[in-house]
C-alpha cells in the first residue's frame, strides 16, 4: 500500500523537490485480512504535488492524504499488504475490530482516524507516527466534535514525540511546527503566537530559513486572528 508518508511531507516543508508522477487512478481488488470480505474500490496509483499548506498537506493533481483501504463489515483498515500480516497480528487485529473501543468510531469518522485509533488500541506505534496518522485524518472531511478532537490529538502525540525525534531533525522541526499550527486552527491564537515566537529563538529553526519564513507567514495569520489553513507562500 502507497502512502505520503511523513518524510515526503518533511521534505516538501524543508523546501526540498519531491514532485510525483502525474495523477493515475485505477480499481483494485481486496481481501480483508480480517474475516475475507471481499470488495473493490478505486486506489490512487500516482500523483503530483503543486505545494504545500500550512498543515503539511500536499495540494495539486493529487488525492491526499493516500487513499486507504477499508474493509466495509467490520471496518478494519488495510495499512499493508494483506498477505504481509502475520498469524500473530490477524489475531491481535481481530481482537481489536471486535472491541467496543473501535466498534464505538463514529462510522462516517474518516479513514486515518480509524487507522490511527486501530494503532491506539495495538500500542505498537511510535508517537511520532501515531500523531502524523491523525494529521491526515485532519486533513479528511471531519467535522464538529470529532474535527477538534482529532486536532487536540495531534498536538498531545507530537508532543509526546520530541524524545523520540531527537535524532530525526527534519520530523522534529515538523512536529514542532504542527503544534504551532493546530493550535492556530483551534483557534487558540495566544498558545501559538508564544509557541511561534519561541521557535524563532530556537537554533535548530533559525538556521532554516524557509522555515523562518513560514514562522513569520504562521505569525501573521495569528495577528489576523485566521484559523484557516493555508497555502504556503513560494
Amino acid at each position: 500500500m502507497k502512502t505520503f508518508h511523513i518524510t515526503c511531507a518533511v521534505a516538501l516543508l524543508l523546501g526540498l523537490n519531491q514532485m510525483a508522477s502525474a495523477h493515475t487512478a485505477e480499481l483494485v481488488q481486496y481481501e480483508c485480512p480480517i474475516g475475507g470480505e471481499k470488495f473493490e474500490r478505486v486506489m490512487q496509483m500516482s500523483g503530483t504535488s503543486f505545494g504545500q499548506m500550512t498543515n503539511l498537506r500536499p495540494y495539486g493533481p493529487i488525492e491526499s492524504p493516500w487513499p486507504l483501504a477499508q474493509c466495509p463489515g467490520n471496518k478494519f483498515i488495510i495499512f499493508k499488504n494483506s498477505k504481509e500480516f502475520t498469524p500473530e497480528e490477524i489475531k491481535k487485529y481481530t481482537e481489536i475490530v471486535n472491541s467496543d473501543a473501535y466498534k464505538n468510531i463514529p462510522e462516517d469518522a474518516p479513514s486515518y482516524y480509524y487507522l490511527a485509533k486501530l494503532y491506539e488500541l495495538a500500542g505498537d506505534q511510535k508517537n511520532s507516527v501515531i500523531a502524523y496518522v491523525y494529521l491526515q485524518a485532519s486533513w479528511q472531511n471531519a467535522s464538529g466534535t470529532l474535527s477538534e478532537e482529532i486536532k487536540r490529538n495531534v498536538i498531545s502525540y507530537y508532543e509526546k514525540s520530541f524524545d523520540e525525534l531527537k535524532d530525526n531533525e527534519g520530523e522534529l522541526i515538523a512536529a514542532k511546527m504542527m503544534i504551532g499550527e493546530i493550535n492556530r486552527q483551534l483557534g487558540k491564537f495566544d498558545i501559538a503566537e508564544k509557541h511561534f515566537r519561541q521557535l524563532k529563538q530556537d537554533p535548530l529553526f533559525t538556521k532554516q530559513e524557509n522555515i523562518m519564513k513560514i514562522i513569520d507567514f504562521e505569525l501573521k495569520l495569528i495577528k489576523d486572528k485566521s484559523n484557516k489553513v493555508e497555502a504556503l507562500p513560494e
